[in-house]
């Protein structure tokens, strides 16, 4: 073989056929749609308790039906599921899936985005004064500073001898 050669690999080569799993079996369409049915309820029911009904789905063989499951438990959006999904990327079907668990699970453990008001003596709130004008002021109030101009006459001076 000359440095131009390129080997060619066949897919029954054992050392590509290890590490490799094989294709899952496909499941019928109403099974797939149960599934699918069953992860969206676990997903919007925002509590907690239904994390391991969307694990079970996390390593189930239909491509489909682990993204459904992931994105339930980001919709779930609860912290809990981090372990869930630490644990599910180590026997993940693609290197893929594993880092989008991980992700997850690593978004999932971020703080919370809500703040607490801060606490506040009156002494340390500075209030910026703004003076009330009624309605009817209000000219007299942001005109104040402009004289009116003064009225012009048609008669013209007269010059004195």
């Amino acid at each position: 073989m000359t440095d131009r050669e390129v080997p060619v690999l066949s897919a029954d080569q054992p050392e590509l056929q290890q590490g490799l799993q094989p294709p899952p079996p496909a499941m019928p369409p109403s099974e797939v749609e149960a599934a699918l049915n069953d992860i969206e309820d676990a997903a919007i029911s925002y509590d907690a308790e239904e994390l391991p009904r969307l694990e079970f789905y996390l390593l189930d063989p239909d491509p489909e039906i682990r993204k459904a499951a992931l994105d339930g438990m980001m919709t779930l959006g609860d912290a809990a599921a981090s372990p869930l999904l630490r644990k599910a990327a180590e026997d993940a079907y693609s290197p893929q899936e594993a880092v989008a668990m991980l992700e997850a699970a690593d978004y999932l453990e971020l703080p919370s985005g809500t703040l607490s008001p801060l606490e506040k003596s009156a002494a340390e709130t500075r209030l910026l004064k703004i003076p009330s004008v009624k309605p009817m002021q209000f000219e007299k109030f942001f005109m104040r500073d402009k004289a009116p101009a003064p009225a012009q006459s048609s008669v013209e001076p007269t010059p004195s001898p």
